[in-house]
């Protein structure tokens, strides 16, 4: 179990750099020049963080709740693919409603308390 996870893992690193790593190499080769890399390093991986963070929280509880880690695995990734992709294509339109970014954000986790504070204590129950 631990060499396939560790194997894992090396494949995944190793898309990733093939992917991500070695067309910005070669765009920078090129002479294409982005200001700030380390700041849109940081922020993209800060957003690949949180949602594996929520991701992780959402497995785990609806793991127990559904009964199979299949189960969970299905219907997490399957809302949050779908909440993403409504998320992305109704986004003009919430910052038009919300005026700024950062209120966005805060809605965004307000939404998240109120799900881990009235949702996931009434789970066990059901």
């Amino acid at each position: 179990m631990e060499l396939t996870l560790l194997l894992l893992v090396t494949a995944v690193g190793l898309c990733a750099i093939l992917c991500v790593y070695v067309p910005i190499r070669l765009l920078l080769r090129r002479g294409a020049h982005v200001p700030a890399v380390g700041r849109y390093a940081l922020f993209f991986a800060a957003i690949g963080l949180g949602y594996f963070l929520v991701e992780i929280t959402l497995l785990q509880k609806f793991g127990l709740f559904l009964g199979h880690p299949n189960f969970a695995l299905s219907v997490v990734l399957a809302s949050l693919l779908l909440s993403s992709g409504a998320g992305s294509l109704f986004s003009t339109r919430i910052l038009k409603v919300f005026r700024q970014q950062r209120f966005v954000s805060f809605a965004l986790c307000a939404l998240l308390l109120c799900e881990s504070l009235l949702i996931f204590p009434v789970l066990p129950r059901l």
